[in-house]
């Protein structure tokens, strides 16, 4: 499976002070060059009396420090009193999708949201890598902290592009702490494999694979700080992905970045409010009561049934069951839920489109545990592009915990009925 991040679409780095920045722009580069990207680096003078031959000499050589990274880069000197502005315009004149910039001082969050920098973060058409560098040693180590939202998805997803990149290891961290809960509590136990087999699933969904570490905690900052003594970079989901668990509250990431000893990486998916399951899937790509003989003869059913209902056309019918069955040939896109989501990335797709399928009597998939699938969900992608994908895997995630609504899909009759509970689901987490 090709990996979703984004690369195909220019990075933006806004570069303060060209003679500092060094690791920011490769940090950039490692990113771009995992699809052939390229960055757009940009400094705003805002004073008249800026050197702008050094500056501009400076720029000259991070772009420089970008191609030993294997991506190409591109100066930007822009006059402009307001930073937010000229962001925004070079990021729409050169279609860039990633944003990657560097916070030197305090993560504080009143800090960030009353300057131009914290602007810049909060914009959601952008996905916002923020980088709070410590040091210019190596990447040996990587710390990736989730709790299971997009944000996290992503941050996984570019630790392991800099994991491989770099030859350096990388594992997931990802805390169970339920309050008032002493940690040799049954219930902290349940909740812990809970998290574990959560984690796995999405690893399983996005194809990286990766050690979790489950870590039970009574204390929760100081348990994470722990673990980034160990490590040179941790990567963490922004602010709003930590609020939505109930095991983690207030300004995690901003406290985590303040008292690590190492490089800190803060992720912020962009934020597109119109994907959810009900526009995915339809009533009329949706197929109750499956029986097929194996997951190849299941896949092909779901990639005709669009081809009739005329969501992708006859003449390309071949060449997305080829791409779906080869991706499924490398690894099983099963879970140990009873799902798998088999999908073909295509060229010039410009969203998502599903197909579900339900098996009630469940299907041999190779799950990793050997369990069956009664859920199929075939998702066509936008080749090497994550944006619409990684909020669809999330939603889909999400629905997969609920054991009630599981019990539910497979209780329905008709593709309607079907169709009510993605569309409840999708409103009740937006």
């Amino acid at each position: 499976m090709s990996h979703h991040f984004d690369t195909d679409c220019n990075i933006l780095v806004p570069v303060a002070n060209p003679d500092t920045e060094d690791i920011l722009v490769h940090f950039a580069a490692t990113l771009a060059a995992e699809k052939g990207g390229s960055l757009r680096l940009l400094h705003v003078a805002q004073q008249p009396s800026v050197d702008t031959l050094r500056i501009g000499r400076l720029l000259f050589h991070a772009a420089e420090t970008a191609k030993l990274g294997g991506a190409s880069a591109t100066p930007h000197l822009i006059y402009k009193t307001s930073l937010m502005e000229a962001v925004l315009e070079v990021a729409a004149n050169y279609h860039c999708k990633t944003l990657l910039m560097g916070w030197r001082r305090s993560i504080a969050e009143s800090e960030i949201s009353n300057s131009t920098g914290g602007e810049i973060a909060r914009n959601e058409e952008l996905d916002t890598l923020i980088l709070k560098p410590r040091g210019n040693k190596s990447i040996r180590r990587i710390l990736i902290l989730t709790s299971g939202g997009v944000h996290s998805l992503l941050g996984i997803q570019i630790g392991d592009i800099f994991a491989r990149q770099w030859g350096a290891e990388a594992h997931i961290l990802r805390i169970a702490h339920v309050p008032e809960t002493l940690p040799e509590d049954p219930e902290l136990d349940l909740f812990a494999e809970q998290l574990y087999e959560d984690t796995q699933m999405q690893l399983e969904m996005i194809n990286v694979n990766m050690p979790i570490h489950i870590k039970k905690a009574d204390q929760l900052i100081p348990a994470i700080v722990e673990e980034t003594e160990h490590v040179d970079l941790v990567i963490l989901g922004a602010s709003n992905d930590w609020r939505t668990g109930r095991y983690l509250s207030g300004s995690i990431p901003d406290q985590i970045a303040n008292q690590a000893s190492c490089s800190v990486l803060m992720v912020r998916a962009h934020n597109d409010g119109k994907i959810n399951l009900g526009r995915v899937f339809w009533e009329r790509t949706i197929r109750l009561n499956l029986h097929p003989k194996d997951k190849w003869e299941a896949i092909t059913i779901l990639v005709d049934t669009l081809v009739e209902e005329k969501q992708i056309p006859v003449s390309q019918r071949d060449e997305v069951l080829h791409t779906a069955l080869q991706r499924e040939q490398e690894r099983s896109t099963a879970t140990n839920r009873g799902l798998a989501i088999p999908h073909a990335a295509i060229e010039n797709l410009e969203g998502v489109i599903g197909c579900l399928g339900i098996c009630p009597e469940g299907l041999d998939f190779d799950s990793p545990n050997g369990n069956p699938v009664y859920f199929i969900f075939l998702l066509l992608t936008p080749k090497n592009n994550y944006r619409l994908y990684l909020p669809v895997l999330a939603a889909i995630g999400r629905l997969m915990q609920d054991t009630f609504m599981t019990r539910m899909l497979l209780d329905c009759q008709t593709p309607v009925e079907v169709m009510a509970l993605l569309r409840d689901q999708s409103n009740s987490a937006s």
